[in-house]
């Protein structure tokens, strides 16, 4: 259903549309959004939720494009890993960053202008092979920046697939 709901949406957007048209797509959008996350709806409790995992999880670094050598040495002793190592270990590449299509769906324009605001040049990440983008955390809950890290990071990731989203959700859902 959600499918042919973003189908629809995607065929209205593209065509003229009259004021009945636009009532019906902005029904559609709150459909399709029905199964978001909160913290994808609600920057306080993204924000929250984001501020509980840098206090409690050293999510970063603050500025990805600065080298942050202290916040990486940090993290690398924590894993018992070197610096190098976790600089590789970022929210694009872990199991539960959530870049799939429904769920950019639920965040949109929130890609727009990453480049212009961290630059073309970030320390460890290569931005030929990885994209610059948010996805959505589903260990801690809010909408987090690819390049970061936390001190929970899992390898595995990520999550580009509507059904695999699914089922995180559904695990979160039964927590």
């Amino acid at each position: 259903m959600k499918n042919y709901l973003r189908n629809l949406l995607k065929k209205l957007s593209s065509e003229n549309q009259n004021n009945e048209v636009r009532k019906l797509s902005s029904v559609l959008v709150s459909l399709a959004k029905m199964d978001c996350p909160k913290a994808t709806q609600d920057i306080e409790i993204n924000t929250e939720n984001r501020n509980a995992t840098r206090d409690d999880h050293e999510y970063g670094p603050l500025n990805p494009s600065e080298p942050s050598s202290q916040y990486w040495e940090g993290i690398a002793k924590k894993w018992n890993a070197t610096k190098e190592e976790a600089m590789k270990s970022r929210c694009y590449n872990c199991v539960a960053f959530d870049i799939s299509p429904r769920m950019k769906d639920c965040m949109p324009l929130v890609d727009e202008g990453l480049s212009e605001k961290y630059g073309e040049e970030i320390p460890g990440f290569d931005l030929e092979e990885q994209s610059l983008e948010f996805g959505y955390c589903w260990m801690h809950h809010f909408k987090c920046l690819s390049a970061r890290t936390c001190d929970t990071w899992a390898g595995g990731g990520p999550i580009d697939e509507d059904k695999t989203s699914y089922k995180w959700q559904k695990k979160n859902d039964n927590a």
